[in-house]
């Protein structure tokens, strides 16, 4: 049944086809010319000598890359302060001092008298 109906349109469709690709039909292509390149001008700077400054305004915290906390091995009231903020310190350094060393020397002081007379 299908056959039946292709059998008249087929020489219709290669009939078509045939006249599409015929070299009559085409025309000659016509060429596009190209574009000349858009030639930017150079722009002009006038020179001055100078010095070249760039300044940043922002707001910060400055961090030490180290910090230790530090304590006494005993309780008492920080008596005198050795270093001030900022200071460099090395290992061993007194950073303070405590007012209870006083009442440790004076007994140091009160058993070196209890030796002496034993």
């Amino acid at each position: 049944m299908l056959k039946r109906y292709l059998t008249p349109i087929f020489p219709l469709l290669l009939l078509i086809l045939l006249t599409a690709c015929s070299p009559s039909a085409q025309e000659a292509p016509t060429p596009t010319p190209i574009p000349k390149p858009v030639v930017p001008t150079q722009p002009t700077y006038e020179v001055q000598r100078g010095d070249v400054v760039t300044q940043f305004q922002f707001v910060g915290r400055i961090r030490p890359v180290v910090e230790t906390t530090v304590s006494f091995s005993i309780e008492g009231r920080v008596r005198n302060i050795y270093v001030k903020q900022g200071d460099t310190v090395t290992a061993g350094q007194l950073l303070a001092d405590l007012e209870t060393i006083d009442d440790l020397e004076g007994d140091q002081a009160v058993d070196d008298l209890n030796i002496q007379r034993a």
